[in-house]
């Protein structure tokens, strides 16, 4: 039969299913395990700069600042804005120039955007600020899960991707308690939260510059045309030390042909219900802890207890925010 009959759909390349089953069935190595480092890095710096809003919320309620409620909206809000066009755009820059292209300039343009907000001169300038690191921030982690879903063994991505983000879910906690330390001390006259933006901006530049070393996704590759590049990118996985032993060839490696993806319904009861996750949960995840610093200090409460209190809810605030990810990670594996 026709495989290019409307029964059945092909990829756009079919140079693509030969490199990808190669980097399904390949043991887990050193390098596969360098990738997930660095990419939690990646996945912490970010979250920690989302995470900022929620210390912003206090500090900028208490002495010396207490800014207007207006302006405190603004502020924290700024950084949402910009993550709405910064997811949006992430797929179609890393289609047309790479994953790991987009990457590197995303936590570039963070790095930058993080010092700007660090030497912010007033409210106006820390607003449009966050809203630039806004694009980086919403683009990081729907290309990270990308990148991974490229580069990770099939019958371990799953577990690789949970574990880069759970690994990240600990970076925002470590720097809401860092902030709460450095408050009262102010090396070099610097202000608690201004440091975290600086570390922050050296942290995404370290890891900007650590994945430009890594090899582009040979999947991408691949469905560019690249096919050279491709199985450069592909030895070097082949070539690393291996972790585990060599993983059980898929079935579509042995039966018919791997091109073929056959036409089934768009499950849109699935969809609509994941949908309603995704919409609904930043209302208890997000907003909730966010406005949580700037009552607190209303409340009468000292900026240390605030912070501490903010901190405190991460551990909560993460799984619920990772929870439709790995419902989506689960199903996506079961069903290969």
């Amino acid at each position: 039969m026709d495989l290019r009959t409307p029964a059945a759909r092909t990829l756009p390349q079919s140079a693509a299913a030969p490199v990808g089953i190669g980097m399904d069935v390949l043991p887990l190595t050193a390098l596969h395990l360098v990738v997930v480092v660095i990419a939690a890095f990646g996945f912490a710096f970010d979250m920690m700069e989302v995470a900022l809003g929620n210390v912003l919320s206090a500090v900028f309620s208490a002495p010396p600042y207490s800014v207007a409620p207006g302006e405190l909206s603004l502020l924290l809000s700024a950084m949402y804005v910009g993550a709405i066009p910064g997811a949006l755009s992430a797929g179609w820059f890393a289609d047309r120039f790479g994953r790991r292209t987009v990457l590197v300039a995303v936590l570039l343009l963070l790095a930058t955007t993080s010092i700007a907000a660090a030497a912010s001169r007033g409210i106006e300038e820390l607003i449009v600020a966050r809203m630039a690191s806004g694009l980086a921030l919403g683009a990081y982690p729907p290309l990270i899960i990308a990148f991974l879903t490229d580069l990770m063994p099939a019958r371990r991505r799953g577990l690789l991707i949970m574990t880069v983000s759970g690994l990240a879910a600990t970076g925002p906690m470590a720097m809401i308690f860092l902030v709460r330390w450095l408050t009262p001390i102010e090396p070099l006259g610097i202000e608690a939260w201004r440091w975290a933006f600086l570390l922050g901006s050296a942290g995404s530049l370290v890891v900007a510059i650590a994945f430009f070393y890594l090899p582009e996704s040979p999947r991408w590759l691949s469905a560019k045309g690249r096919a050279a590049e491709a199985e450069a990118a592909l030895a070097r996985f082949r070539h690393a030390r291996p972790i585990g032993a060599a993983e059980c060839p898929l079935p579509a490696a042995s039966g018919a042909s791997p091109e073929r993806i056959e036409d089934t319904p768009f499950d849109w009861p699935r969809f609509s219900r994941l949908g309603f996750i995704y919409f609904a949960a930043p209302w208890a995840t997000v907003a909730f802890p966010v406005l949580m610093g700037a009552v607190l200090i209303e409340r009468g409460f000292k900026l240390s207890d605030s912070l501490f209190y903010v901190a405190s809810r991460w551990p909560a605030r993460s799984s619920p925010a990772f929870s439709p990810a790995s419902t989506s990670i689960g199903s996506s594996g079961a069903r290969r």
